[in-house]
C-alpha cells in the first residue's frame, strides 16, 4: 500500500499536478585546511592545539591541520625564530618524539558539537612540490622516502593498504603549485607537470587554487592539472602559523567551503572525496554551479553535440553580485556574466588529447578573482570512449565463515587455522599486483569489507558485495546490505534480483558445475548443477571460470539460457579464500569489462550490459581480453563488440587485445561451433544467417576431443581437474544477432 501511495505521488508529481518540495539543499561547511605550528615550521611555542582553538574561536566549521612530516619523529622546530633563539627550537615535552600522534589526541579535544578538528601532514619535496594528506592513520617524509628523486614512494604510499602501512585513508592535495621549486626548467617541476596516476586519482582531491591571500588558479595550473586528467577540486588554504603575528581562521585567509550533510568528520572527507566543495579568497563569497542539474564535483555521460546546461550563481560576503567566468579545457573562457548569475548552454565536446571535458566557474570583483568552484566533468558515450579494466568478481576475506584470520576472528576457530586467510587491505593490495582495476570482496552472506577503511585501496576500485549461500551460490555485486533473508525459494530470490537491480546492482550464478556428481548433458539436466534453480531465476552473469567448477558445465548452462533467448553474460572469479593459495589466487581467472569510466558504477554497467570477456591470466602474467567485434553498418571499421546487437550476416572477427593470441579460436553461434581455426592474429567470419548469439573461446590445444564431456568427467571434488579448463585460455560474452 504504501509503495503504491509512493508511486501515485511520483506520477502525479511528474504531471506536474502535485508539487513535490525539493531536497534540502546540503549544508555549506567553511573552514580551514593547511595550518601549521611549532610541530613544524610554524612558531615554536604553538601546537595543533593552538591553531584548532584559533579556528574554533573564529566560528570556524572546521580545520584541518597539516604540519611537516619532516619533523613527526624530531624534538625540534624548525622557524625561522630558531636562528636568533635556537634553545628555543627545542621541544622536550613527552610529545616531542611522537607529534604524530599527539596532533591526534589534540584534534580529538578540539572537536565537539560546533567545531570538528581533524589531522592532516605536508609531504614537502622542495623538487617537486608540495602535497597535503588529510584524514590518514600513517605519516610519511618526503626527506626518507626518496622524495627528491621521484614521486613514486609517496604515490605507492598513498596507495598502499593503511593496514599496512599505506596512505589509502588519506585525501591528497596539491599544494600552491610553482612556489616550492628547485628549478622550472627541471622536468620534475610540478609534480612531473602534473603526471597523471589513474590508480591515485580517487585519493587526489583538489589543488591549492588560494594560498593564504594568494591567487594560484589564474596561474594556469588548475586547468593544466585538470587537462592531464585530474579530478582535483578547488581548495582554498591558509598556510598559516609561521609568525606569532598570524591569526589561523581569520577573515583574510582563503577558505574551503565544504557541501556536506553535516559536521562530522566522516561526512567532511565524503564531501570532499565527492569533490563536492569550492575555494574563497577570505570568508564570505558564495557561489554556486550546477551543469543540467548535477553539483560541482558530478561526473557525467553525455553524447558528442549534447547541449549542456549551465547554471552558476555568486555573491560577495554583503550578498553583492559577483562577475561570473565559465571555464572549460585548456583554461578557455567560454561564457561571463557580470550580474551574479550565469545561465549558458555548452555544446559537448572533448577537446583532442583531452580525458574528459571539464567546466567550472570563478568568481570577480573587477580583475580579483574571490572564489572558485570544483569542476564537473563531462565524458563521452561514445563505446569508442570506454575503456577494458580487469577485476576478480570472487574473493573471500576475513568476515568469510570458512577463513580463519587468529583469534579476534568472530565465525571462524583455531581448529580450523588450515583456513587462515587475509583482510580487506591484503586481498586489494594483491590486486593491485596482478594489475588489476578492481575486486569485489564477497564474503558468505556478511557485507562488512564495503565499510572497511581499507576498502577500494592499493590503487583498486572496490566493488561492494557479498556472496548468498543459497541452492546455489550468487554474487550480489552492488549491495552494501544484505537484501535477503532466510527464504530461499525461487520467488525469494527473485524478488532480491529485483531489489538488486533498483540499486544498479548485478546477480551472479557462482560456479554452477560446483561438485557435480553426474554430467551435465542436456538443458533438462539442470539437477546437476549446483546452481539449483534452473530457469526459474534468470542471473544476469553466469561464472564460467571458477578453479572450483568444470567450464564446460558452466560453458553449456550459460548456451541454454542464450538458447532461450535470454542476455546473459560470461564472468570469471578466483574464489579465493586463503592466503596458501595466493601466489596463483587473485585474478587468475580475470573478469574484463569495457566500461565508460574507471569507477565502481561503471563497472557495475559493463556486466548489466554483458561487456565482459573471461582470460585464465591477470595482466600482470599476460592476461588480455579476448575481443568479438562486428562490423555492424558494414562501413569496414568493427566498432560492435559483446554485449552489442548486430544484423545477420555481418562481417565479425575475434582478436585478442593482448596482441596475437597463440592458441585456437572456436566459434560457437545458436547452440554450435562455426569456427574453429588456428589463430596467427586475428579471425574473420560473419554473422549467422539468423537471429541468435555469437561466442568465442581460445583454447590452447585444437579439435573437439577436448570439448566434449569425456575429456571433463564430473569428480564431485573442490577443484576442477578437467583437461579442459587446463586448456581454455580466454573467452567472450555473447554479441547477439537480430
Amino acid at each position: 500500500m504504501q509503495r503504491s501511495l509512493r508511486l501515485l505521488l511520483l506520477a502525479l508529481a511528474a504531471c506536474g499536478i502535485l508539487a513535490v518540495p525539493a531536497a534540502a539543499a546540503p549544508r555549506e561547511l567553511v573552514g580551514s585546511l593547511h595550518e601549521h605550528s611549532g610541530y613544524s615550521d610554524g612558531y615554536p611555542e604553538s601546537t595543533p592545539a593552538t591553531y584548532y582553538a584559533s579556528g574554533k574561536r573564529h566560528g570556524l566549521d572546521f580545520m584541518g591541520g597539516s604540519d611537516h612530516s619532516d619533523n613527526t619523529g624530531l624534538p625540534l622546530s624548525t622557524s625561522e625564530y630558531c636562528v636568533s633563539a635556537p634553545l628555543s627550537c627545542v621541544q622536550t615535552t613527552p610529545d616531542a618524539l611522537d607529534k604524530w600522534r599527539a596532533t591526534a589526541e589534540q584534534a580529538d579535544a578540539a572537536t565537539g558539537p560546533g567545531f570538528t578538528a581533524f589531522r592532516g601532514f605536508e609531504w614537502t619535496s622542495d623538487r617537486f612540490g608540495h602535497v597535503n594528506v588529510y584524514f590518514s592513520s600513517h605519516v610519511v617524509n618526503a626527506k626518507a622516502d626518496g622524495g627528491y628523486a621521484t614521486l613514486q614512494p609517496l604515490y605507492a604510499w598513498a596507495k598502499r593498504p593503511a593496514s599496512a602501512g599505506g596512505g589509502s585513508d588519506g585525501l591528497l592535495t596539491f599544494n600552491h603549485p610553482g612556489a616550492k621549486k628547485l628549478s622550472t626548467s627541471d622536468p620534475a617541476y610540478n609534480w612531473d607537470d602534473f603526471a597523471y596516476d589513474p590508480a591515485l586519482d580517487p585519493q587526489m582531491v583538489g589543488l591549492e587554487v588560494f594560498n593564504d591571500r594568494d591567487d594560484y588558479g589564474s596561474g594556469g595550473s588548475f586547468a593544466r592539472a585538470l587537462d592531464k586528467g585530474w579530478h582535483v577540486g578547488a581548495v582554498g588554504a591558509e598556510d598559516n602559523g609561521h609568525k606569532r603575528t598570524d591569526d589561523w581562521g581569520s577573515d583574510p585567509l582563503a577558505k574551503t567551503v565544504v557541501l556536506g550533510g553535516d559536521r562530522s568528520r566522516g561526512a567532511i572527507r565524503a564531501a570532499m572525496l565527492a569533490r563536492r566543495f569550492y575555494a574563497t579568497l577570505g570568508r564570505g563569497p558564495h557561489l554556486e554551479l550546477s551543469v543540467d542539474g548535477a553539483p560541482m564535483g558530478s561526473r557525467l555521460a553525455r553524447s558528442p553535440g549534447a547541449s549542456l546546461s549551465v547554471a552558476a550563481r555568486a555573491s560577495d560576503r554583503d550578498g553583492a553580485p559577483l562577475t561570473l567566468d565559465l571555464i572549460t579545457n585548456t583554461g578557455r573562457r567560454v561564457a561571463t556574466s557580470a550580474t551574479g548569475e550565469l545561465a549558458a548552454k555548452v555544446r559537448y565536446a572533448v577537446p583532442a588529447g583531452a580525458a574528459d571535458r571539464w567546466l567550472f566557474v570563478r568568481a570577480r570583483q573587477g580583475d580579483r578573482v574571490l572564489a572558485y568552484s570544483s569542476p564537473v566533468w563531462v565524458e563521452s558515450k561514445q563505446s569508442g570512449r570506454r575503456r577494458w579494466l580487469a577485476g576478480d568478481l570472487h574473493v573471500h576475506s576475513c568476515a568469510s565463515h570458512d577463513v580463519y584470520c587468529g583469534p579476534a576472528d568472530d565465525n571462524t576457530g583455531p581448529e580450523e587455522a588450515y583456513t587462515f586467510g587475509e583482510g580487506v587491505g591484503q586481498r586489494f593490495l594483491e590486486a593491485r599486483t596482478r594489475g588489476l582495476d578492481f575486486l569485489a570482496i564477497t564474503d558468505h552472506d556478511d557485507v562488512r569489507s564495503s565499510a572497511d577503511p581499507d576498502f577500494g585501496s592499493a590503487g583498486v576500485l572496490g566493488v561492494p558485495g557479498y556472496e548468498t549461500s543459497i541452492h546455489g551460490h550468487a554474487q550480489v555485486l552492488g549491495a552494501t546490505s544484505r537484501l535477503n533473508g532466510g527464504d530461499e525459494s525461487a520467488a525469494a530470490i527473485r524478488r532480491l534480483a529485483d531489489a538488486l537491480h533498483a540499486r544498479r546492482g548485478v546477480l551472479q550464478a557462482n560456479h554452477p558445475g560446483y561438485r557435480m556428481t553426474k554430467p551435465f548433458a542436456r538443458c533438462g539436466d539442470t539437477g546437476a548443477l549446483h546452481w539449483a534453480y534452473g530457469y526459474d531465476v534468470q542471473p544476469d552473469t553466469i561464472e564460467v571460470l571458477n578453479p572450483t567448477s568444470p567450464a564446460l558445465a558452466a560453458e553449456a548452462y550459460l548456451e541454454c539460457w542464450l538458447q532461450r533467448g535470454a542476455h546473459v553474460a560470461a564472468t570469471g572469479g578466483s574464489d579465493n579464500h586463503w592466503a596458501a593459495l595466493a601466489a596463483a589466487g587473485i585474478g587468475h581467472p580475470t573478469t574484463w569489462v569495457l566500461a565508460r569510466s574507471r569507477s565502481t558504477p561503471a563497472v557495475l554497467d559493463a556486466l548489466r550490459s554483458g561487456r565482459t570477456a573471461v582470460s585464465k591470466l591477470p595482466p600482470a602474467e599476460g592476461g588480455a581480453p579476448l575481443l568479438l567485434e562486428a562490423d555492424g553498418d558494414r562501413n569496414g571499421t568493427f566498432e560492435s563488440l559483446q554485449g552489442a546487437t548486430v544484423e545477420p550476416g555481418v562481417p565479425m572477427r575475434v582478436r585478442s587485445r593482448g596482441g596475437s593470441p597463440a592458441g585456437f579460436i572456436r566459434v560457437r553461434a545458436n547452440g554450435r561451433t562455426i569456427v574453429r581455426a588456428a589463430s596467427g592474429g586475428t579471425v574473420t567470419f560473419r554473422a549467422p544467417a539468423r537471429t541468435g548469439w555469437v561466442r568465442a573461446s581460445l583454447l590452447a590445444a585444437p579439435g573437439e576431443a577436448a570439448t566434449t564431456a569425456p575429456g571433463c568427467a564430473p569428480s564431485g571434488q573442490s577443484v576442477s581437474t578437467c583437461a579442459y579448463d587446463q586448456q581454455l585460455l580466454a573467452l567472450t560474452s555473447p554479441l547477439y544477432v537480430r
